[in-house]
C-alpha cells in the first residue's frame, strides 16, 4: 500500500462495491510512456522483456500509488505477428514501416493461426509480466491491458490511407478485414482473461478526429460490440474502452458497444459526456497529458484536476480521474507526483463539491 493512502486499491474497490466508506475515490494514471525512466532504462529496454515490463509498472505503483496497473500490449500486435517491419526507437513506441497486407483487394494472407497467442511474443510477455506482479504484490492491485480496437488493428495490417480509401472504394473487403481483426482480438483477449487480467479496447483510429459518426456506426460499432459481447460471454468482466481525439460526436454511439466504462481524451468536455452518456456508462478522464502534465506545473495540474472533478464527480454511473491518454516519454517525475497529490485531495471521501469551486 502506498504511504499516502489508508487502503490498498483492491480494498478500496471492494469497499466501494459493497457501499462502504473509503479513504478516497479511485484514481488512475496512464503511466506507460515515462515507465523506462522510472527504472533507469530507455523506453525500448523497459518493454524488451516480461521482467522489465513488470518492474516498470510496480515501480510506478511504489512511487505514485494510483489504483490500477497497465501492462502495455501493442496497438500493432497483429501486424507484428504477421511480420510487419517496425522502427526501433530507443525512446517512444515503435511504428510500422511496412504493413503486412499489401493490397486490400488481396486478403489471402489473413490467417488466424499467424496471429495466435503462440505466435504473439508481446502477448506472451504481458501474461508473464502479470505473473511476476502477482508473485510480488499478490492481490493488492488490479492489473490490466488494452487490446487494439478493430479499426486500429485493421489500419496496422493494411495502412491508414489504404483503409480509409477502402471505406469508399472497397467496403466489402474492409468489412472482411475488420471481421478477421475482431476474431483475432477475441482469441488473444480470452488468453488474457484466462490469466485474470482486466481488459479493455483502445481504438485511436476510431476517433471523431479521423472518421465521422456514420463511418463509426458502420465500420467500428458492430465489430467492437462483437468483441465486447464475446469477452463478456466468456467471463463476467467490467469492460473498458478508450478512443483518442475528439469523440464528442460519437458519444451516443459508443455505449452501444456494450462496454461498461469509457475513458475520454481531453478534447472532450467531461460535462458534455456526463450529460450525454453518464447515465449509461462509467466515465474516466481527462486531464490533458501534454499541455498540463508534461508541460505544466503544480498549479496548472491542480486546476485541471479540480476542473475534471467539478464537471464529472457526480456522473450517475461513476467517475474515475485519469489522464486523457498515456503520458509522454520524459514526463517530469515531479509533475506526476503533483498530479497524485492533487488527485488525493480532490478524491478524498466523502467527495465534497465545495472543494471543486
Amino acid at each position: 500500500m502506498h504511504k499516502d493512502d489508508l487502503m490498498t486499491p483492491k480494498e478500496r474497490s471492494i469497499a466501494l462495491a459493497q457501499g462502504k466508506d473509503v479513504d478516497r475515490m479511485p484514481v488512475s494514471l496512464i503511466c506507460l510512456g515515462p515507465a523506462g525512466q522510472l527504472i533507469n532504462m530507455s523506453y525500448k529496454e523497459a518493454y524488451s522483456n516480461a521482467k522489465n515490463r513488470a518492474n516498470n509498472q510496480m515501480k510506478a505503483y511504489e512511487l505514485f500509488g494510483f489504483d490500477d496497473l497497465n501492462l502495455i500490449y501493442s496497438l500493432h500486435a497483429l501486424a507484428i505477428s504477421m511480420g510487419a517491419e517496425m522502427s526501433e526507437p530507443n525512446e517512444g513506441a515503435p511504428s510500422i514501416l511496412v504493413h503486412p497486407v499489401k493490397d486490400l483487394n488481396d486478403l489471402s494472407v489473413l490467417d488466424l493461426e499467424k496471429v495466435s497467442f503462440k505466435k504473439d511474443k508481446i502477448a506472451q510477455m504481458v501474461v508473464e509480466a502479470h505473473e511476476i506482479i502477482k508473485d510480488e504484490l499478490g492481490d493488492e492491485i488490479s492489473v490490466g491491458t488494452s487490446l487494439p480496437g478493430p479499426l486500429t488493428a485493421a489500419s496496422s495490417l493494411v495502412g491508414t490511407a489504404t483503409l480509409l480509401k477502402g471505406f469508399l472504394t472497397n467496403p466489402e473487403n474492409v468489412h472482411r478485414l475488420l471481421e478477421f481483426c475482431s476474431d483475432a482480438i477475441i482469441n488473444i483477449a480470452k488468453i488474457f482473461l484466462d490469466a485474470n487480467l482486466q481488459i479493455g479496447l483502445a481504438d485511436p483510429m476510431a476517433s471523431g478526429s479521423v472518421i465521422n459518426k456514420s463511418r463509426y456506426d458502420t465500420f467500428v460499432l458492430p465489430y467492437t460490440k462483437k468483441i465486447v459481447d464475446a469477452c463478456k460471454s466468456y467471463k463476467d468482466i467490467c469492460f473498458g474502452y478508450h478512443v483518442c481525439g475528439n469523440t464528442t460526436k460519437l458519444l451516443e454511439s459508443m455505449p452501444k458497444t456494450g462496454v461498461d466504462a469509457i475513458g475520454l481524451d481531453n478534447l472532450v468536455d467531461m460535462a458534455v459526456a456526463k450529460e450525454k452518456i453518464g447515465h449509461l456508462v462509467s466515465l474516466a478522464g481527462n486531464v490533458p497529458l501534454v499541455e498540463v502534465v508534461y508541460l505544466g506545473d503544480e498549479k496548472t495540474i491542480d486546476f485541471a484536476i479540480k476542473e475534471c472533478f467539478r464537471k464529472a464527480w457526480d456522473s450517475p454511473r461513476g467517475y474515475t480521474l485519469t489522464t486523457g491518454c498515456d503520458l509522454p516519454v520524459k514526463t517530469p517525475i515531479d509533475n506526476i507526483y503533483a498530479y497524485m497529490r492533487s488527485a488525493r485531495y480532490y478524491a478524498k471521501y466523502p467527495l465534497d463539491p465545495e472543494r471543486f469551486i
